[in-house]
Parts: C-alpha cells; structure tokens; sequence
C-alpha cells in the first residue's frame, strides 16, 4: 500500500469477494513490491523507505534489512530456493539475498552511471538465470554463476521497464512492460532473443503483467485498464 502497510487478502464467494485476513504497517513509505517464498510460508516487502521486510505467513515481521541507499524498487523470491530473493534500486544496485546466512546481502551489479534497475524476474526453468529492467528501457539477462560479460543485452522500450515475467510453461518467452506504455514478448535463445510480440493498446503506463497456464499474458496499466495478449510464435 502506498502509506507503507501490507495487507493479505483472501478469495471468498467463488473467487467473487475480497477479504481482509491480515494487515501490518511496518515500512515508512510506499510499499513498491511483495513476494512469496517458495514454501508459501514467508514473503518480503520492499518500499520507498530503502527496505525490506520478512514476514511469516501470519503476517508477522521477522526482520529488516537496509543494504540500498535508495528507493526498493522491486524484490522477488526464487521459484524454487525459500531462503533466496532478488531485490534492486534507484541506488543502481542488484542485490541477491540468502536469509540463513548472517550477512545475508551479496551485491551482483551496480550500475556505473547508468540507468537503476527498476525490476526483477527469475527464470523458472534455469534457476541461476534472472532478468532485469532499467530505467532507460533496457533489459539484461544473466547468470548468476559466470562473469557479467555473459550476458543477454536487449532493447524493445523507450522509457522504463516496470515489470518482468517470464512466461511459466515457456520459460523461454520473456514479457515485459513499461512506461512507454508498451507489452513485448520476446523468446530467448542461444543466439540472444527474438522479438515475437509488441503491443500498445494501453494509453497509460503498464503496471504489471502476468501469465497464465495457456501462454496468455495479461497485463494492467495506469489507464485502469486489464488487457489480455495471446503471443505467438
């Protein structure tokens, strides 16, 4: 929430009604981004204020970390490691985090003057690979297990990346949107990428994006407007 709160919902009359189960105001500015753990039993915060927060399940503050020097933009647990997440900044730095160990913050980039990262996604099915978006609408693939010249480089905005997501039954497809208010698909492969899909049906940012089981992306924007996309190859 933008006053600094988290909240968890649940479903309820057929997936028609929202329900508060939980709410907790621990951050002191905007809250940015959330995300669950791999077990379902844990999930972080990030926000405006230069943290991040652990929660249990009960909605409980486990801990708090401040390793960025700037707005949280986004954070983002592994799809399969529970102690693991990926957080960046507008301090330009990408940082991967592992809760059991003491210092739990391991910096991967920081951006020499370049453009912040802005958000985050992990490769479902490469558990080292990773994306992330830029300010300047760039966006860069890696790997986490070679050194930064090992990297995929792409193009396809003109303003901000606001989100990532890699597509769950092709974690070859990679969407993103941004504040240029486009929605691109592009499919990796060894060679880089492929360019498969564009679309500029919003007239206002695009916020968030997201995949289905049927290789459909959705996507919501500023505009106040959901839109589905069917990419293809």
């Amino acid at each position: 929430m933008d006053t600094g709160g988290v909240t968890i919902w649940e479903l309820q009359d057929d997936n028609k009604t929202f329900s508060m189960v939980h709410s907790a105001c621990e951050h002191d500015d905007i809250v940015s981004s959330v995300s669950v753990n791999a077990n379902g039993n844990r999930f972080v915060s990030a926000s405006h204020d230069k943290r991040i927060r652990l929660w249990d399940a009960n909605l409980t503050s486990l801990n708090s970390f401040k390793a960025h020097g700037n707005k949280v933009l986004d954070v983002q647990y592994h799809p399969t490691e529970p102690d693991l997440f990926l957080s960046c900044s507008q301090d330009g730095r990408t940082i991967l985090w592992d809760t059991r160990r003491s210092k739990p913050a391991s910096i991967i980039e920081k951006s020499q003057g370049g453009s912040a990262p802005c958000c985050v996604s992990w490769q479902p099915s490469a558990t080292k690979m990773f994306g992330t978006g830029d300010e300047g609408g760039g966006i860069v693939i890696r790997d986490l297990r070679v050194v930064v010249e090992k990297t995929v480089n792409y193009q396809h905005h003109c303003s901000a990346v606001t989100c990532l997501a890699f597509s769950t039954t092709r974690p070859d497809l990679l969407a993103s949107g941004s504040e240029d208010c486009r929605t691109v698909v592009v499919s990796l492969n060894s060679f880089g990428t492929q360019n498969l899909y564009i679309n500029d049906a919003h007239s206002d940012f695009v916020k968030n994006i997201t995949w289905n089981d049927r290789e459909m992306l959705m996507s919501c924007g500023w505009d106040g407007n959901v839109i589905w996309h069917t990419p293809r190859d």
